[in-house]
């Protein structure tokens, strides 16, 4: 069986709910992953934040992108959005109802649930809740690859190159 603690990846990122937006805005999502997990201090999750989540709080909630149109661009409406999401807590704009995969789950529950949400990555927590790794879209192919794949690794590596020759 192939039980997602088999592949998941271990280093991922955590932030705790008083955690201020500034932070999260400044230092904690970017660069990659685009995501990073709020759990307690015994680490169970409590839930989630994204790029998606920070942007938010960087935008007002009444623009769209056809009023932009009209819209000098500049960063007043931004600063202003920023200045009154700075003090929120990670607790405040975080998902908290997060699909998660139990340790016992398996690579084909991990990819339907992928496929059926658009979600790009799943915690993997334990009986408690607590938070063991995650399951990212990349993480899926690669194993599946590794095990399906009949290019050998430098091999593949000539075609991309090639193909990225040619593109230039």
């Amino acid at each position: 069986m192939w039980t997602v603690t088999k592949y998941m990846n271990t280093k991922i990122k955590s932030v705790y709910p008083d955690t201020l937006f500034e932070t999260l805005f400044c230092s904690t999502l970017c660069p990659e992953p685009d995501h990073v997990y709020v759990t307690d201090q015994e680490g169970i999750l409590m839930g989630m934040l994204t790029t998606y989540d920070i942007l938010k709080g960087l935008v007002p909630s009444y623009l769209t992108s056809h009023l932009t149109r009209a819209l000098a661009d500049d960063l007043s409406l931004s600063q202003k959005a920023y200045t009154k999401s700075k003090d929120l807590t990670a607790a405040d704009i975080m998902t908290s109802n997060v699909i998660s995969l139990r340790e016992q789950d398996n690579l084909l529950k991990a990819v339907t649930i992928i496929l059926e949400t658009g979600i790009k990555a799943l915690p993997v927590i334990d009986g408690q809740s607590r938070i063991l790794g995650e399951v990212t879209r990349c993480d899926a192919v690669r194993y599946l690859g590794q095990n399906f794949c009949s290019l050998h690794e430098t091999h593949l590596q000539d075609h991309l190159f090639r193909q990225a020759q040619k593109a230039s």
